[in-house]
This record gives structure tokens, sequence and C-alpha cells, in this order.
């Protein structure tokens, strides 16, 4: 995990260790809760004297707000707001109230990013919005966002990847290309209700990346099976299809790049505006300028496509097994169950082209 020494240095004004400071910049950035054992796991030391000086000390300085839960249990969030200015994350909502249930997930949250702390971290929404329309010229209409309504004073808005769960790219892949790893953290509902709302939310958008790795995260691993089933119902898309849309898309092009507008609906157009991102790289340009100068007729071109598209689209399925099982967490009084806010709306995109997905498993 890449972490600035500016943003260390800045937490650390605040009178924490490096250590210390290190631990919660992560928290600030990926979870805003977080429990003693999550922070003697990093310093690799046991519940003890260290543990609960910095707890102690955090506490009195007013930077983090205790939740006390049934059978002793104690959450912490960092609440201290100059702690998020100071590293330049003052628009996250961490510091807000949130339902037990969202507490949970960001625990869990924080376990998986602590045992993947060598992976390089998409870790808000404008380092992914750059990453995505910049590296695959993808467009925000694309993306998944959620519509928030305005007040008299504040105009309509749109935020995108608000679900916060990790994006990443793994340091350990064979591959030369940067592929980004997605996650779903799961702390232990044993209901894929919420999983499935949330691929029908990103569906569109996946179906445009030519690659990428998807993780189910959860300490139940019974459903493990049924989250990759649901992956596959609503994300992977049979590959037989790929030459053919990749066939639209060479005559759309051609149609547009001699100026025959006439000739294309609105439903052309669209899908030339999102074909780019899915059928991109010098071999599919290579096809193109062969098939655009006679040198390919359409059944050399649909056989070539089918075996340049089959090898090189790349969507893989993992689970991994979180350590800690946040759903055993009693519910008390000060932790509401209810969302905090019945103010938003989602909006999210139809659109889709195809892909194909393989699997592995941690």
């Amino acid at each position: 995990m890449k972490i600035s020494s500016e943003h260390l240095a800045a937490i650390r004004t605040f009178g924490y260790t490096e250590a210390e400071a290190y631990f919660l910049y992560i928290v600030a950035v990926h979870s805003g809760y977080f429990t003693q054992r999550q922070f003697g796991n990093l310093l690799q030391c046991k519940p003890g004297r260290p543990v609960h000086a910095f707890i102690e000390r955090a506490s009195e300085r007013q930077h983090l707000k205790e939740i006390a839960l049934q059978n002793n249990g104690r959450v912490y969030q960092l609440s201290f707001k100059p702690i998020y200015e100071s590293i330049q994350k003052e628009n996250i909502r961490n510091r807000r109230s949130h339902s037990l249930e969202f507490i949970k997930t960001r625990l869990a949250m924080l376990d998986f990013v602590l045992e993947h702390l060598d992976d390089d971290y998409l870790e808000g929404e404008p380092d992914k919005l750059r990453y995505f329309e910049e590296h695959l010229h993808m467009d925000r209409k694309d993306m998944p966002g959620r519509f928030y309504k305005g007040s008299n004073q504040s105009p309509d808005t749109v935020r995108y990847f608000v679900d916060k769960f990790p994006m990443f790219f793994d340091r350990e892949s064979s591959s030369q290309q940067l592929v980004p790893t997605f996650t779903y953290i799961d702390p232990g509902f044993e209901n894929l209700k919420g999983f499935r709302l949330h691929l029908e939310a990103y569906s569109a958008f996946l179906k445009h990346l030519p690659r990428f790795v998807f993780v189910y995260a959860c300490p139940v691993t019974k459903t493990f099976n049924a989250a990759e089933r649901a992956f596959r119902d609503l994300i992977a898309v049979p590959a037989h299809l790929l030459p053919a849309q990749a066939v639209r898309y060479f005559h759309l092009r051609s149609a547009w790049d001699s100026k025959r507008y006439e000739a294309l609906s609105n439903d052309d157009l669209e899908f030339l505006n999102r074909a780019p991102s899915q059928f991109a790289g010098d071999a599919i340009e290579a096809l193109y300028a062969n098939w655009i100068a006679g040198s390919l007729g359409n059944e050399q071109l649909t056989l070539a496509l089918k075996g340049l598209l089959v090898h090189e689209r790349k969507v893989q399925f993992k689970t991994y097994k979180l350590t800690c099982n946040y759903f055993l967490f009693d519910q008390n009084s000060s932790v509401s169950r209810k969302p905090t806010s019945n103010r938003v709306s989602l909006r999210f995109s139809s659109r889709f082209s195809g892909a194909e997905a393989g699997k592995s498993r941690e």
C-alpha cells in the first residue's frame, strides 16, 4: 500500500507514532471504524498495554468515539474531523453515525485491507474516476453512481463508487498490465440479496471492462458457490457473443468514420459510444485497419475475432475467507439497524456489453 510520507507526517502531528499514524490513515480511508484486535494485529502484538495506551490517548484527545456492544464488545470510530482534513479526506463520510450493518461491513472491509497491505489501492472516488477515464477511456455515465437529491441551497449530485469496497491492483499478478480488482465484502450476513443488488448496480460497468478480477470476501464459506453462480448470472456473458458484437462495432465505426451518420440509429450511437472501451488494443486496431483496407472479408474477420477475443478477454471470480464474522455482533440500543437516510435514489446505467468469466479460488 502506497501512503505518502506527507500524510503520515500530518497524522503524527496529532501525537501519534509512525505505526499508529499508518493504522489511522488506513482506518480513515477504508473504514472509519476499528477494533482493538485489528490495531493489535497490525502491530503484531497481543491485546495489552500498547493497544490500551493507544486507545486511551486517542480517546482522551477526543479523536475517537467508542461504541459499546453487548458481551462487552467495543468498536471505535475515528471521528475527529481535523485528522481527515490533514490528509485531504474531509469529504469522507466515515465520521457520521451509521447503522450496525454498515459498521459490521466497514470492520470487515478493514480486515480485508489489513490482510492485503501489499496491494496498490484506488482509495477514493477521484482516484477511481481518474483511472477509468484516463486509462480505459470510459464515460462517467457508464460507471456505478448514486443520485443524491439536493436541497434548495445545493444542487442534485451524482456520486460514484459510493459503496467504497476496496479496489486495488494486485502486485503479485503475473500480468504485465495493471488489472483492477473489485471486491464485495460480506461481514457474515449469510444472505446474498445485497450481493446480487451490488452486481446489478455494477453489471453494465463491469461488462465494459476488457479484464478484471472480482473478489467476494466473507467469513462464511457456504455462501461461496452461490456467490459465484450469482456473478455468472449477472456479469458473465457467453464468449460466443463477443465476436458478433465486435463485427457490429467495426461496421458502425466505419459508417461514423465515413460520415454516414444517417445510417446510425440512436441505439447504434449508444453502442458505438461504449464499444471502444471493450474492444481496445493494438490487435483489434490492426484487424480493423486490415478490414477497412479490404484485406479481410467478413468471414475471415469473424474467425480472427473469435481467436483474439476468447484469449484477450480475461475476467476472474475469486472468493476469500475473512477471519472474523461480524454478524455475530449483537445490537445495543445506541446503534440503529435502520438506514441512516432515505433521501437517496439509485440511477444505474442499463447499458452492457459481453464478457467471459473465468474463475480461481483463494
